[in-house]
């Protein structure tokens, strides 16, 4: 599934999947423009590391020339 919006709902969804569920999230937490953020969901105690990983959070590799 991929998920294509602006940077503040974004900001809003990861502070949910990490836990801050009441919190505002402001400057010190920022997104760029096209900056790629990979989650992966597993099933609920399949994965030792946790159901929610961040694979990457605001990528821009896809950016950079060749």
């Amino acid at each position: 599934v991929a998920l294509v919006s602006h940077a503040g709902f974004l900001t809003y969804v990861i502070f949910y999947l990490i836990g801050y569920r009441d919190a505002q999230p402001g400057y010190d937490f920022r997104l760029t423009n096209t900056g790629v953020s990979r989650i992966l969901f597993y099933e609920p105690g399949t994965n030792r590391y946790g159901d929610v990983i961040f694979d990457c959070v605001n990528e821009r590799k896809h950016l950079e020339k060749y």
